[in-house]
């Protein structure tokens, strides 16, 4: 069983931590004392495709797969694991929760 990772997948991890230590890591001192998660820091997330990994192209998503998800928080981890623990929790019991169990209807208006 071959255990490397594919090129897209070396890139997204790759990619996640360079955006992680130029957008977040400068402002850990700032999260850590705030005790909060910036607005304009989902949005960035978002606005990297970050909020729909392993959500399905027809809501929205990029139609990654886990190991892809996993491989991004990975990446947001090794600058800020707080950010990356709660960019995780947002993925798998918001996102795939809304995506596994909800309503089409819910599923258009909440997800990536």
């Amino acid at each position: 069983m071959d255990f490397e990772l594919s090129e897209e997948h070396q890139l997204a991890y790759e990619s996640a931590f360079a955006f992680a230590r130029d957008e977040i890591r400068p402002h850990n001192a700032e999260i850590e004392q705030s005790d909060d998660f910036p607005n304009w820091l989902w949005k960035r997330l978002a606005e990297q495709g970050y909020t729909g990994i392993a959500i399905p192209e027809e809501y929205g998503g990029s139609g990654s797969d886990y190991l892809m998800a996993a491989l991004v928080a990975r990446g947001i981890g090794r600058a800020n694991g707080a950010i990356s623990m709660s960019y995780g929790a947002h993925l798998n019991l918001c996102g795939h929760n809304i995506l596994r169990n909800g309503t089409e209807q819910q599923r258009q208006k909440y997800l990536p």
